[in-house]
């Protein structure tokens, strides 16, 4: 693999992660992106849904259930 070919696909790769981050961590009421899940409290509310829990935005307040963050 070569050097400039790397150098593009490192900022690519960091893009799309945080893509999936911004994607995956936004409140749906107030739009605040929560960057890794920083300012999400989670809840003890049991899911009906297969791997999603409850979480509650610090900023506005709204409850949304979401996917389960990995254990490991």
């Amino acid at each position: 693999m070569s050097d400039p070919l790397l150098f593009l696909l490192i900022p690519i790769v960091i893009f799309i992660l945080l893509f999936m981050d911004y994607l995956t961590n936004r409140c749906p009421r107030c739009l605040s992106w929560h960057f890794f899940r920083h300012g999400l409290i989670k809840l003890d509310k049991p899911s009906k849904r297969l791997m999603r829990e409850w979480v509650k935005c610090e900023v506005c307040g709204h409850e949304w259930e979401k996917l389960r963050k990995n254990e490991g």
